[in-house]
Protein backbone atom coordinates (compact mmCIF):
# COMPACT_ATOMS: atom_id res chain seq x y z
CA UNK A 1 0.00 0.00 0.00
CA UNK A 2 1.46 3.59 -1.28
CA UNK A 3 1.67 5.77 1.71
CA UNK A 4 -0.46 8.94 1.38
CA UNK A 5 0.96 12.66 0.70
CA UNK A 6 0.21 14.67 3.94
CA UNK A 7 -0.33 18.23 1.89
CA UNK A 8 -0.32 21.06 5.50
CA UNK A 9 -3.40 23.13 5.05
CA UNK A 10 -1.17 26.06 6.84
CA UNK A 11 2.27 27.13 5.66
CA UNK A 12 4.62 28.65 8.45
CA UNK A 13 6.96 31.71 6.98
CA UNK A 14 9.33 33.50 8.86
CA UNK A 15 9.67 36.76 8.37
CA UNK A 16 13.68 38.15 7.92
CA UNK A 17 13.97 42.00 9.41
CA UNK A 18 16.66 43.58 11.00
CA UNK A 19 15.09 45.72 14.07
CA UNK A 20 17.64 48.91 15.17
CA UNK A 21 16.20 50.41 19.04
CA UNK A 22 17.00 54.06 19.99
CA UNK A 23 16.82 55.67 23.43
CA UNK A 24 14.86 58.73 22.55
CA UNK A 25 14.68 59.77 26.88
CA UNK A 26 16.90 58.62 28.94
CA UNK A 27 15.20 57.60 32.30
CA UNK A 28 15.49 60.22 35.51
CA UNK A 29 18.08 58.90 37.62
CA UNK A 30 16.64 60.15 40.77
CA UNK A 31 13.63 58.13 40.33
CA UNK A 32 13.45 54.40 41.37
CA UNK A 33 10.45 53.86 38.57
CA UNK A 34 11.58 55.28 35.84
CA UNK A 35 12.59 53.56 32.54
CA UNK A 36 14.33 55.23 28.79
CA UNK A 37 11.75 55.28 26.58
CA UNK A 38 12.82 53.80 23.31
CA UNK A 39 12.02 53.54 19.60
CA UNK A 40 12.22 50.80 16.98
CA UNK A 41 13.23 50.91 13.35
CA UNK A 42 12.55 47.93 11.68
CA UNK A 43 13.65 46.85 8.35
CA UNK A 44 11.96 43.90 6.38
CA UNK A 45 14.43 42.11 4.56
CA UNK A 46 12.34 39.36 2.69
CA UNK A 47 10.29 35.90 3.71
CA UNK A 48 11.18 32.29 3.71
CA UNK A 49 9.66 29.18 4.71
CA UNK A 50 9.47 28.84 8.61
CA UNK A 51 9.98 26.37 10.67
CA UNK A 52 7.73 23.21 11.58
CA UNK A 53 8.80 22.29 14.71
CA UNK A 54 8.70 26.29 15.63
CA UNK A 55 5.73 29.27 15.77
CA UNK A 56 5.45 31.65 13.61
CA UNK A 57 3.54 34.61 13.34
CA UNK A 58 2.41 34.46 10.19
CA UNK A 59 1.34 30.81 8.12
CA UNK A 60 -0.54 30.98 4.58
CA UNK A 61 -2.58 28.93 2.45
CA UNK A 62 0.21 28.18 0.03
CA UNK A 63 3.82 27.01 -0.24
CA UNK A 64 6.74 30.17 -0.83
CA UNK A 65 8.08 29.93 -4.11
CA UNK A 66 11.89 31.38 -3.87
CA UNK A 67 12.41 34.79 -6.14
CA UNK A 68 8.31 34.97 -6.26
CA UNK A 69 6.94 38.65 -4.89
CA UNK A 70 4.68 38.42 -2.53
CA UNK A 71 2.98 41.66 -0.03
CA UNK A 72 3.22 41.60 3.71
CA UNK A 73 1.04 43.45 5.98
CA UNK A 74 2.04 44.49 9.23
CA UNK A 75 1.31 47.03 12.45
CA UNK A 76 3.76 49.70 13.49
CA UNK A 77 2.48 50.38 17.26
CA UNK A 78 3.32 52.35 20.59
CA UNK A 79 3.16 50.55 23.56
CA UNK A 80 4.56 51.46 27.33
CA UNK A 81 3.30 51.92 30.61
CA UNK A 82 3.10 54.54 33.43
CA UNK A 83 7.03 54.65 33.86
CA UNK A 84 8.33 54.57 29.57
CA UNK A 85 7.15 54.19 26.07
CA UNK A 86 8.41 52.21 22.93
CA UNK A 87 7.53 53.73 19.76
CA UNK A 88 7.97 51.44 16.84
CA UNK A 89 6.66 48.17 17.93
CA UNK A 90 6.13 45.88 15.09
CA UNK A 91 3.44 43.12 14.24
CA UNK A 92 3.50 40.94 11.42
CA UNK A 93 -0.36 40.32 10.06
CA UNK A 94 -0.27 37.90 7.08
CA UNK A 95 1.19 37.44 3.69
CA UNK A 96 -0.33 37.66 0.38
CA UNK A 97 0.30 37.07 -3.46
CA UNK A 98 -2.29 39.84 -4.40
CA UNK A 99 -1.81 43.51 -3.87
CA UNK A 100 -5.74 43.73 -3.38
CA UNK A 101 -6.55 41.16 -0.95
CA UNK A 102 -3.44 42.59 1.03
CA UNK A 103 -4.99 46.18 1.02
CA UNK A 104 -8.40 44.63 1.82
CA UNK A 105 -6.41 42.87 5.04
CA UNK A 106 -4.81 46.90 6.21
CA UNK A 107 -7.97 48.41 5.17
CA UNK A 108 -9.79 46.05 7.52
CA UNK A 109 -7.36 46.56 10.52
CA UNK A 110 -7.16 50.50 9.71
CA UNK A 111 -11.50 49.87 10.43
CA UNK A 112 -11.45 48.21 13.17
CA UNK A 113 -9.04 50.27 14.71
CA UNK A 114 -11.04 53.65 14.26
CA UNK A 115 -14.06 51.86 15.92
CA UNK A 116 -12.03 51.39 19.33
CA UNK A 117 -12.13 53.94 21.80
CA UNK A 118 -8.38 54.80 21.44
CA UNK A 119 -8.69 55.07 17.59
CA UNK A 120 -12.16 57.45 18.14
CA UNK A 121 -9.79 59.81 19.94
CA UNK A 122 -10.25 61.30 23.35
CA UNK A 123 -14.29 62.38 24.28
CA UNK A 124 -15.58 60.65 20.84
CA UNK A 125 -15.64 56.90 22.39
CA UNK A 126 -19.27 57.42 23.12
CA UNK A 127 -20.15 57.92 19.96
CA UNK A 128 -18.04 55.28 18.01
CA UNK A 129 -19.73 52.71 20.01
CA UNK A 130 -22.63 53.60 18.10
CA UNK A 131 -21.32 52.63 15.15
CA UNK A 132 -20.03 49.40 15.73
CA UNK A 133 -21.22 46.53 14.85
CA UNK A 134 -23.00 43.61 17.13
CA UNK A 135 -20.51 41.35 18.33
CA UNK A 136 -17.75 43.96 18.27
CA UNK A 137 -14.39 43.17 20.46
CA UNK A 138 -11.72 45.55 20.68
CA UNK A 139 -9.49 43.13 20.86
CA UNK A 140 -9.93 41.02 17.80
CA UNK A 141 -9.73 41.77 14.02
CA UNK A 142 -10.90 39.66 11.18
CA UNK A 143 -9.90 39.71 7.90
CA UNK A 144 -10.00 37.36 4.97
CA UNK A 145 -6.85 35.92 4.06
CA UNK A 146 -5.08 34.87 0.26
CA UNK A 147 -7.60 31.54 0.22
CA UNK A 148 -10.88 33.95 0.78
CA UNK A 149 -10.96 32.32 4.44
CA UNK A 150 -11.86 34.69 7.72
CA UNK A 151 -9.25 34.84 9.86
CA UNK A 152 -9.56 36.31 13.37
CA UNK A 153 -6.31 37.27 15.40
CA UNK A 154 -5.62 39.49 18.52
CA UNK A 155 -5.15 43.53 18.72
CA UNK A 156 -2.09 43.86 20.41
CA UNK A 157 -2.23 47.35 19.37
CA UNK A 158 -5.40 48.44 21.47
CA UNK A 159 -4.61 48.46 25.17
CA UNK A 160 -4.37 51.36 27.19
CA UNK A 161 -1.12 52.22 26.91
CA UNK A 162 -0.92 51.28 23.11
CA UNK A 163 -1.48 53.24 19.70
CA UNK A 164 -1.38 52.31 16.14
CA UNK A 165 0.96 54.36 14.75
CA UNK A 166 -0.02 52.81 10.86
CA UNK A 167 -0.73 49.55 8.90
CA UNK A 168 1.81 48.67 6.53
CA UNK A 169 2.00 46.54 2.75
CA UNK A 170 5.24 46.26 1.93
CA UNK A 171 6.45 44.30 -1.14
CA UNK A 172 9.04 41.35 -0.74
CA UNK A 173 10.74 39.06 -2.12
CA UNK A 174 10.57 34.80 -1.20
CA UNK A 175 13.92 33.64 -0.26
CA UNK A 176 15.57 30.49 1.21
CA UNK A 177 16.76 32.09 4.22
CA UNK A 178 18.37 35.05 5.65
CA UNK A 179 21.96 35.13 3.80
CA UNK A 180 20.64 34.41 0.42
CA UNK A 181 21.08 36.57 -2.71
CA UNK A 182 18.29 39.10 -3.11
CA UNK A 183 18.23 40.62 -7.02
CA UNK A 184 19.43 44.22 -6.10
CA UNK A 185 16.66 45.71 -8.27
CA UNK A 186 13.81 43.96 -6.20
CA UNK A 187 12.81 46.85 -4.79
CA UNK A 188 10.99 46.77 -1.51
CA UNK A 189 7.55 49.09 -2.34
CA UNK A 190 5.56 50.08 1.02
CA UNK A 191 1.68 50.88 0.88
CA UNK A 192 0.65 52.78 4.30
CA UNK A 193 -2.25 53.38 5.13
Amino acid sequence: MAKKKIVPLMYPVEVYDQTRTYVTRERNKESDWDRDDIANETSVKGVGPGRTDWFTEITTPFPLERGNEYYLVYVTYRTGDSFHREDGRVRYIDLFISREKAEACAQEIEKHYRLTDKGAGWGKEADVKKLRPKGFCEWQVSYLNEAGTEITTSVSWAGYFERLNGVTIERVIARYNQTDEVPEDAGFIRYRY
